[in-house]
């Protein structure tokens, strides 16, 4: 797939709202949902890369991809994960830097999601303090990367099924199981894989519909459609609440929003121009690095501080975010 730099943009769109919302900032009260907004950005890369090869060479090779995942996923996360540890160490009781180290197994074995499960509730107060809490959407992402090329090359070589239609059928499943249990297991339906899993099929199915050419819309409605859903991105970001038994359906929203970028954001639209501006694609580079720095930041300042976070505090610690995803 070619590069877009409109998606970069998306990215920053996605990971500076985490970091304010982890910051305590108010405005952004839904900003968890840029998660959500990079679980779609994921889906839709990684079945694009996926399909494309499939669909040229007629096998995959996945000892590749994997390598590739890893080169690019795991050098920048044990370097935070080491810094946790240290941290964690000097600051923490015996008590958290117990539950710390339990963490640290389940990254290194693509599992904290279900650890974290295990231990607290994402929006428990007890959670400001988890150094490497963030760490379950990146197990989730890869469980899914474990997991999916076997079924895209099923499904294509399979030919039982169109991708299209098999992809939907995965989508409809793992929706349905989020919309039946968000209610009565909410902490299971928010970390675990196959509740979670919809919202990466959902950028797969975007890129199934990019693969099989553009929508066949005109520049004006594609331009309506992408300004449309990020508008839904940026409206779920401000509007949302950080309670999950309210606004789990919800996430529909910014998910639905990000699919509706990704797939009408077309050189030289409103949409393409904004989120390709410098300032938006270089922060969406190092997106995944300013995500995995902030929230240790973050925890490290409520552990060892007396005072509140506020404004200011969250401001700087923000940037200081920012500056340790360039380094």
């Amino acid at each position: 797939m070619k590069y877009r730099s409109d998606i970069d943009g998306l990215r920053a769109v996605a990971v500076l709202p985490v970091v304010f919302y982890h910051g305590g900032v108010s405005f952004f009260s839904g900003g968890f949902v840029g998660v959500d907004i990079f679980f779609v950005i994921s889906g839709f890369l990684i079945t694009g890369l996926i399909a494309d090869e499939v669909v040229r060479t007629g096998r995959f090779d996945f000892l590749r991809f994997y390598e590739r995942r890893a080169r690019r996923i795991l050098p920048a996360l044990f370097v935070v994960v080491a810094f946790s540890v240290i941290i964690g160490w000097l600051y923490l009781n015996p008590v958290l830097y117990k539950s710390l180290l339990q963490c640290v197994i389940g990254v290194a074995a693509f599992i904290s999601n279900i650890v974290l499960y295990g231990q607290v509730d994402y929006f428990d107060a007890a959670s400001e303090h988890k150094l490497l809490l963030h760490t379950w959407s990146l197990a989730v992402e890869e469980q899914f990367y474990l997991l999916f090329p076997v079924v895209v090359l099923l499904v294509y070589k399979g030919k039982w099924m169109k991708p299209f239609h098999a992809f939907s059928l995965l989508c409809v499943v793992s929706l349905s199981l989020f919309i039946i249990f968000y209610d009565s297991i909410p902490s299971a339906v928010f970390y675990l894989l196959p509740f979670r899993a919809w919202e990466l099929l959902v950028g797969s199915l975007a890129a199934i519909i990019s693969i099989s050419g553009a929508p066949k819309v005109s520049d004006v409605k594609a331009n309506y459609f992408s300004l449309l859903g990020l508008a839904i991105v940026l409206g779920s970001i401000i509007a949302l609440t950080d309670d999950f038994a309210s606004s789990g359906p919800a996430l529909v929203f910014p998910v639905l929003g990000s699919f509706l970028v990704i797939l009408f954001s077309r050189r030289g639209g409103v949409v393409f121009k904004a989120l390709s501006m410098p300032v938006f694609v270089g922060i969406g580079l190092i997106s995944y690095s300013v995500y995995l720095w902030h929230q240790p930041i973050m925890a490290l300042y409520r552990i060892i501080s007396v005072e509140e976070m506020n404004f200011v505090s969250a401001s700087i610690l923000s940037a200081l975010s920012i500056v340790f995803g360039y380094a």
